[in-house]
C-alpha cells in the first residue's frame, strides 16, 4: 500500500476533514477495510467496472505512469475509522480548477494490516 496524497478539508468527511489517498494492491484488500469503507449511494462500488476504469487510466496517453492497474484508489479519514472509494484521477482531475486540494507526500510502501492497526504511523510520512 502507498500512501499518495493529503487533502486537508475534505468534504467527504465531516467529523475530521483531513484525509489520505491511498494506493491498496487488489492482494491486500482485507475485511477489516472492507468493513470501514462507506455504504451509503453516492459511494464507488469495487467492481469489475471501477477495475475496467483504473485500467483505461492507466494506459491512457496522458496518464500513464500515475496509476496501478491492480490497485483500488481509496481515501481514509485522519483516524481510519471511514474509508471511500474513489476515482481513479481524482487528484490528477482538471475539475478543481486552479486549485486541486490535493497536497503530495512521497510514496511510502506500508502493510495495509499494520495502517489500519495504526493510524498514528501516517503522521509520520509527513
Amino acid at each position: 500500500m502507498k500512501v499518495l496524497f493529503k487533502w486537508k478539508y475534505c468534504f467527504r468527511f465531516l467529523n475530521d476533514p483531513t484525509a489520505y489517498y491511498l494506493e491498496v494492491p487488489k492482494s491486500e484488500i482485507t475485511q477489516k477495510l472492507l468493513t470501514l469503507l462507506e455504504k451509503d449511494t453516492d459511494c464507488i462500488q469495487l467492481d469489475d467496472r471501477y477495475f475496467e476504469d483504473v485500467n483505461n487510466f492507466t494506459n491512457g496517453d496522458i496518464t500513464r505512469g500515475l496509476a496501478n492497474e491492480d490497485c483500488t484508489y481509496i481515501l481514509v479519514d485522519k483516524d481510519v475509522t471511514a474509508a471511500i472509494v474513489c476515482f481513479v484521477f481524482y487528484p490528477y482531475s482538471g475539475q478543481w480548477g486552479a486549485y486541486c486540494p490535493f497536497e503530495y507526500l512521497f510514496k511510502k510502501d506500508m502493510e495495509i494490516c499494520e495502517y489500519l492497526k495504526n493510524a498514528i504511523e501516517i503522521q509520520e510520512i509527513e
